[in-house]
């Protein structure tokens, strides 16, 4: 798994280059996590690429890191997630506990600017807005 990272506004930007899928090892980015953490980069954000895809192991992934990062007293983010992270996030609830940044414009650690999913609209249907289409 490729990952670059870089800091702004607070925040340990890592940036996954690799799409999220079921084989992938959440492993790495787990430890680049840590290692984070360990350096005193408590404030993580974490961006992926447009294709990628939360599955279980991702899931359990963004939990230990989530739990490394409140650890110390941290923030976890996720910048720019695809409407599939989304609705994964949504449905397990995640998207309480995790910042979702829409851009990095967004980012900063003493602001309130990030989003909670909880507060968003209930998840789409595949026939929302397909009304009397077909009538």
């Amino acid at each position: 798994m490729f990952i670059h990272s870089d800091k702004r506004h607070g925040y340990k930007i890592l940036r996954v280059k690799d799409d999220l899928g079921r084989e992938t090892d959440f492993a790495e980015l787990k430890n680049k996590v840590k290692e984070c953490v360990d350096q005193g980069d408590t404030n993580v954000a974490l961006a992926f690429t447009k294709e990628s895809y939360f599955y279980t192991s991702s899931i359990s992934g963004l939990v230990q890191c989530l739990g490394l990062v409140r650890e110390k007293n941290g923030k976890l983010a996720i910048i720019q997630p695809n409407e599939g992270m989304l609705d994964t996030l949504r449905i397990v609830g995640l998207g309480k506990l995790i910042d979702i940044y829409f851009s990095e414009d967004e980012i900063s650690s003493d602001n309130d600017t990030a989003s909670r999913l909880s507060a968003d609209p209930p998840l789409r249907s595949a026939f929302d807005g397909d009304e009397g289409k077909n009538a």
